[in-house]
């Protein structure tokens, strides 16, 4: 067989285009995006996710595509960003968590007390 690492646990195969969960788990595209359709928790752990975004996982995708090809099997088109989400669920689930975004100071406004 494969080596595990390079298989997904949702479809059993060879990852083609390998996505990281908020679970820290990596797993075939297409099979979480359609798991999260379903479910709101981890396929591995079983625990609820409160955020289901997915971040392509670069390192292990050239991995497998040098495995593929040792292995002569057929090798992996150039990896392209997925269809930018379309309505608001979506865009929620496709930012990225609040850590990555660059850190401003809120701004202190003082509320006017009511007299």
């Amino acid at each position: 067989g494969h080596p595990s690492s390079y298989v997904c646990c949702i479809t059993s195969e060879l990852m083609r285009d390998p996505v990281f969960a908020t679970d820290g788990h990596t797993y075939e595209r297409a099979a979480i995006e359609r798991w999260f359709q379903q479910h709101r928790t981890s396929p591995k752990t079983g625990r609820r996710l409160e955020d289901l975004s997915m971040y392509p996982n670069h390192t292990l995708r050239s991995m497998i595509a040098d495995y593929r090809r040792e292995q002569g099997l057929d090798e992996l088109p150039p990896w392209t960003p997925p269809p930018l989400p379309t309505g608001p669920e979506e865009a929620q689930q496709q930012s990225p968590p609040a850590a990555a975004a660059p850190q401003r100071q809120p701004s202190r406004a003082v509320e006017p007390q009511p007299t």
